[in-house]
Parts: structure tokens; sequence; C-alpha cells
């Protein structure tokens, strides 16, 4: 791993820009109800607070449960048949269920990110083409080529290359890479 010192410090966001985009995520969020079902009905929701890494797991389940809406588990690329779920998403499949999970996503969202600034963007660019990608072709992931980091940094979030490793099919494989070339968190 090459020294690109410590990550840039995000932008501090007030209360107010934190309100500010929470009410924008859950306009995008109706949209894209809307987007499936353009004749839904849009339900009054309370915004009950922010979930957190501790809490996510418990407040969506019980959210899904209430709401009818079916939901999965996500683990850890290769996980073990025995390993705990590290996360959990619901799945609609109709109207009703796409409300459901508009409905929990606004009751309890997870707390909004500023934007990424430009020197964190400039950063992870580094990290991606400096570490991520040798990295990943080491063990024999093919990535795109990447764009020029002005680019990456201008056009983020639709600069349309992000380096990944899902193409990899096989579990044990696939954990192997994530410990040797660990992504940005």
């Amino acid at each position: 791993m090459p020294d690109l010192g410590p990550s840039p410090a995000p932008a501090p966001q007030t209360p107010e820009q934190t309100e500010q985009l929470r009410l924008a995520a859950v306009e995008q969020a109706w949209q894209q109800v809307l987007l499936q079902y353009p004749s839904a009905v849009r339900p009054n929701v309370t915004f009950e607070g922010y979930t957190t890494e501790a809490t996510a797991m418990d407040v969506l389940k019980a959210c899904y449960t209430e709401q009818g809406v079916p939901f999965g588990y996500g683990y850890p690329i290769g996980a073990k048949k025995d390993a705990k779920p590290t996360s959990v998403g619901g799945e609609a499949s109709n109207e009703k269920e796409a409300i459901g999970l508009y409905v929990c996503g606004v009751e309890h969202p997870g707390k909004p990110n500023s934007p990424l600034t430009p020197q964190q963007l400039g950063w992870s660019y580094d990290y991606f083409t400096k570490f991520l990608v040798p990295c990943y072709e080491a063990n024999g992931v093919v990535v795109p080529p990447a764009p020029s980091r002005a680019d990456f940094i201008a056009k983020w979030p639709n600069q349309n290359w992000f380096p990944t490793a899902a193409s990899i099919e096989d579990p044990e494989r696939a954990a192997a890479v994530a410990k040797a070339c660990p992504a940005l968190k």
C-alpha cells in the first residue's frame, strides 16, 4: 500500500445541512417509487430518527415486517454458511411493498453524509489507482481503465468508473481478494 497520508477530513456539516440532505433523500426515494408506480399515493410518514450501524438491522427488520416487505440479509464477501449477517435489505415486487420500503427509509434512514470534497475524491482516486486497481490486477481481476483524476473528481458520482471485484463468482477467491485488496469504507 503506498503512503497516501491520512484521508482528508469531510466538510463540516451543520444540523440544517443534514436535514436538507435527509429531505432531499426522501424526495428522491419517492420519485423512485413513482418511476415504477406513477399512480402511487404518497403516505404521510414521520421521521423517527437515524439508525446506526448497531441498530439498523433490528430496526429495519421490524419495519419491513410491519410493512409487509420481504427482506434478505447481506453477508461479507466469502462468508461461511454459519456467518452472521451484516446488513438487511427490503425487496419490493409490487406497489404495496415499494411504498413499504419508502416508509421504512423515511422513518429510519441512516444519517446522511456531507458530499465528498474534491480533496477526499482526489485521495480516493489515488487509493484506487495506486493501490486497489494494481492489487486487483495482481489477483487476476480485470478493471476497466480509469478516467483522468480531474474527470473523476469533476464528474463524481457520475464518472462511470469504480473499481470492483464483483465479477469473482467463487466465494473463497472473492474473500481472498477482498482480504488482500481492502476497499475503502
